[in-house]
């Protein structure tokens, strides 16, 4: 949207956005530059549900509260309705919480449809 707003007032200067980050690095910097902060969130919020927005988040968060690969943490969200949507049981904190990982806004189309299927069933329609 830069292009045909910001280009129209004349005498701004110069625009330019970074390329966005790879979902890799996302992760990668988020535990590198924000692991305590977000434990130390989690920690005094108490909270007994966590929503994750995208892959990115979901590994994020897996990781924060000690999910792997050998106990059935997911890797990335399924757009299978079967599938998504669904609560996870962990722990934070030593305390019981429901995860719920779910397509971030900007998710491809097949994310996007899960979605909606899942809020349908949710919303008893």
């Amino acid at each position: 949207r830069l292009a045909d707003t910001y280009n129209r007032v004349a005498g701004l200067p110069p625009w330019g956005l970074p390329e966005h980050p790879s979902e890799d690095e996302i992760v990668r910097k988020a535990l590198a530059d924000h692991t305590e902060r977000l434990r130390n969130e989690l920690t005094t919020a108490r909270p007994d549900r966590i929503v994750t927005l995208g892959n990115a988040a979901l590994r994020v968060f897996a990781r924060l509260v000690g999910h792997t690969d050998e106990n059935n943490a997911p890797r990335q969200l399924s757009a299978d309705s079967n599938v998504y949507g669904k609560p996870i049981a962990t722990r934070v904190d030593g305390r019981p919480v429901e995860w719920l990982p779910l397509a971030h806004p900007a998710a491809p189309k097949r994310y996007q449809d899960a979605h909606k299927v899942w809020l349908a069933a949710d919303r008893g329609a």
